[in-house]
């Protein structure tokens, strides 16, 4: 129920923007989704989240007033406005999806999903602020915040956190995307409107390689909705592009300035979006600027073109400006001795080998299951630009054929940006590894496949032949099955409405830590600070027990984590000598409140058993994991708890 007040509230002002400043009603989702995100995004880094989130909402009460009376009288025009193909198909995939991902109710599984993404949505959706303005134990709080707000807002008036609504609200964002497809297209079109239906849903298959199929309905990482969101920005102007009015433009610019705040290399994507709008602003010609400014001077059309950047700009300062009040991280600052004219001038031979072995990666690594990262590139130049030639007018060639060249183009720089990343920040590994290779270059990818699509079906809406429903929605069915089928690793078995492979499974560790949580629900504030004890362990439990255990602070734990004798030889790279003496100043320095025990080695059981009351005799029948800190005088000692009541109980014995 709470997901369905967020989503009427999507449509409610997306149907005003349709019906009142005449925006394309396929655009609108789109715009509306961006706007409501850059806005409580904005207000949040004033600490303003929940008070924006309300004025939303009231927002979208003043929509449904404006539609249901004072346009009463008009309900069929606002129907026929508002009721398009594209609208239309936002709603029916949405439900889809709701209807898909609400019957299995997937899970988090993966590691970037406890170490930020997903613990970021949780956090956002506990306490009703940006996870800057709060004390937390995520490992970088740095990231921008449009993923979990946009997340925290579709399940606002929820009593529980759900992680399956996390990727939901994702989903929706991406067809907010694949609806504007459909700006172009007529109910009378009854053959494309199936067909880009098949297309759009279809296609972000072709990434199995990348993403593993179905991780790309179901993840909580940025690399997806960021690669949309690109490509959203520019369906978002080409949709649109001739229609000379100001709601248009601003659709095209909430989605440049959408990308910065996503994570901070959408600002290279959106310079390169702001790049190919500008220059076929120059080609086409279409300026609003006589309704805006009452004249087509240069300056006016300047103002314009420099509008574009403006707006991405200030979206990326805002974040940044943010940061620098409440952080002391820089965003910007990536030590590394060459500089950018060193590398790029081979003085650096550290860049010199990830240049080359990135080169020979085109060739070589695939993101889409037709080819190579080359093959990708040609395919999706050459299709727009094909199909561009089959235009009646000779200036949407030149449109058509000019954008397609520049994303190439723009990949290019995109590719050497990476390059780049991969020398500065993974600097001097002795193994010169693409870590995550096909997961980042993909972002692009997938933004780029939104656009060429797009560009197709602009194209195609101007071919010259009587049959242009009928022919190119052949050409599409036919090369978009044999792409995903003959190519495709996916089997039908794995598709999203019908596969039982959408729901994955918890861990047993994982599944231990959510029912060990439940019986804390409701005992911990960020106030609390835990420290969890997990011996001979890498790490990654932790993440496990810092997510769930939120909003508690999880202590970082004591060098390396997994305790030795003072003087022992290490043999592992976690290994830190302790003793009683030192794990109590510790716990002292720290201010722990409660420390959680989950497994423990025969150093441990012997050298700090007697630390606690019960001589750890809870945690071996099974009875406890969770003892309280309790500081008695020099002494530091822990006694058990077993659920809310028991901390409750422990807080009044002693005070806390």
């Amino acid at each position: 129920m709470d997901f369905a007040v967020s989503f009427l509230a999507v449509l409610a002002i997306a149907a005003f923007l349709a019906v009142r400043f005449k925006l394309n009603a396929s655009v609108a989702p789109f715009a509306t989704v961006a706007g409501i995100t850059l806005f409580l995004c904005f207000l949040g880094t004033l600490n303003l989240l929940f008070p924006a989130t309300i004025a939303v909402f009231a927002l979208a009460l003043l929509s449904l007033f404006y539609l249901c009376w004072m346009r009463r009288k008009q309900w069929r025009e606002t129907v026929k406005t508002v009721f398009t193909p594209g609208f239309v198909f936002f709603i029916a995939a949405s439900i889809a999806f709701l209807i898909a991902l609400g019957n299995k109710m997937p899970y988090f599984t993966f590691w970037d999903e406890f170490s930020f993404w997903g613990v970021a949505a949780k956090n956002v959706f506990v306490h009703r602020q940006l996870y800057t303005l709060f004390t937390s134990s995520m490992i970088n709080i740095s990231y921008p915040p449009a993923l979990p707000v946009w997340s925290y807002f579709m399940q606002c008036f929820a009593a529980d956190f759900s992680e399956w609504k996390v990727y939901l609200a994702y989903d929706i964002l991406m067809i907010s995307v694949m609806s504007m497809l459909f700006a172009r297209v007529k109910w009378k079109n009854y053959i494309m409107i199936p067909v880009l239906s098949f297309t759009a849903l279809s296609c972000t298959y072709l990434f199995w390689y990348s993403f593993e199929g179905l991780k790309l309905y179901m993840t909580s990482y940025s690399d997806v909705p960021l690669g949309v969101v690109f490509g959203g920005s520019l369906l978002a102007y080409f949709a649109t592009s001739e229609e000379r009015s100001l709601p248009n433009y601003f659709a095209a610019v909430l989605g440049l300035m959408l990308l910065p705040m996503v994570k901070d290399v959408g600002l290279a994507l959106a310079l390169v979006a702001a790049v190919i709008m500008s220059f076929d602003l120059l080609v086409s010609g279409h300026w609003p600027t006589r309704r805006v400014f009452g004249t087509e001077k240069w300056y006016a059309k300047l103002v314009y073109v420099l509008g574009l950047f403006v707006a991405l700009l200030v979206s990326y300062q805002i974040w940044t400006i943010h940061l620098g009040s409440v952080i002391s991280v820089e965003r910007n600052a990536v030590p590394y001795e060459y500089s950018i004219f060193q590398m790029l001038s081979g003085q650096d031979p550290y860049f010199n080998e990830i240049f080359k072995r990135m080169w020979e990666a085109l060739s070589v690594r695939q993101l889409v299951t037709f080819g190579t990262v080359k093959e990708m590139m040609i395919v999706f130049t050459a299709i727009p630009v094909v199909l561009a030639l089959l235009c009646k007018e000779k200036k949407n060639i030149l449109r058509v054929g000019a954008a397609a060249i520049e994303l190439c183009a723009g990949f290019m720089l995109y590719y050497l940006f990476q390059t780049y990343a991969y020398a500065a920040i993974f600097a001097h590994s002795s193994e010169y590894s693409l870590t995550s290779y096909e997961r980042y270059i993909s972002i692009y990818a997938i933004g780029w496949l939104f656009a060429v699509i797009g560009l197709s079906v602009f194209a195609v809406s101007r071919w010259r032949f009587k049959l242009k429903d009928t022919i190119p929605g052949i050409m599409v069915c036919v090369l978009s099955a044999y792409a995903l089928f003959q190519y495709s690793p996916v089997a039908f078995d794995q598709y999203v409405f019908t596969s039982d492979k959408i729901y994955q499974s918890l861990i047993p560790l994982r599944e231990l830590m959510m029912n060990s949580a439940a019986e804390f629900r409701g005992a911990f504030t960020e106030e609390d600070k835990i420290y969890y004890i997990c011996q001979g362990s890498d790490g990654g439990e932790w993440f496990y027990f810092n997510y769930e255990f939120q909003p508690a602070y999880t202590e970082k734990t004591l060098d390396g984590g997994n305790f030795i004798p003072i003087g022992a030889e290490h043999t592992g790279r976690y290994d830190t000598e302790v003793d009683v003496a030192r794990f109590s100043e510790f716990i002292r320095e720290k201010e722990i409140d409660y420390v959680y025990v989950q497994k423990i080695d025969d150093y441990f059981r012997e050298e700090f058993s007697p630390m606690f009351t019960d001589n750890l005799m809870g945690f071996y029948d099974g009875t406890a994991s969770m003892y309280k800190v309790i500081y008695e005088g020099d002494e530091v000692r822990f006694t058990p708890t077993y659920n809310t009541a028991s901390v409750q109980r422990l807080r009044e014995q002693y005070g806390y």
